[in-house]
């Protein structure tokens, strides 16, 4: 399913959008919902001077997991049916 539909372009093609498209609620709903959260999205080591918090990964790369995350949903999504398609296509009666 990977060379199908996440193949070298398509992750090029998330890495360009991540980079120009804005991160929405939506984005943030998706790894919240996934368990992804402040811990994984901040930068290690870093912390803001001001407030002394932890400081947020760049947009574009939470952004990038927002995308990847949502090809991980439709690929479980679809990942039944590819299957149970190959058994069927590949099946041999002996």
């Amino acid at each position: 399913m990977m060379n199908t539909r996440h193949n070298f372009l398509d992750r090029n093609a998330l890495l360009l959008r991540a980079c120009s498209e804005p991160l929405t609620d939506s984005d943030r709903t998706r790894l919240t919902a996934a368990g992804i959260k402040s811990c994984a999205l901040t930068m290690p080591g870093e912390r803001d001077p001001r407030t002394g918090g932890r400081v947020e990964a760049p947009a574009w790369l939470i952004k990038w997991a927002a995308l990847t995350l949502e090809y991980v949903e439709m690929e479980k999504a679809l990942l039944p049916g590819e299957l149970f398609l190959f058994i069927i296509v590949n099946w041999r009666f002996d």
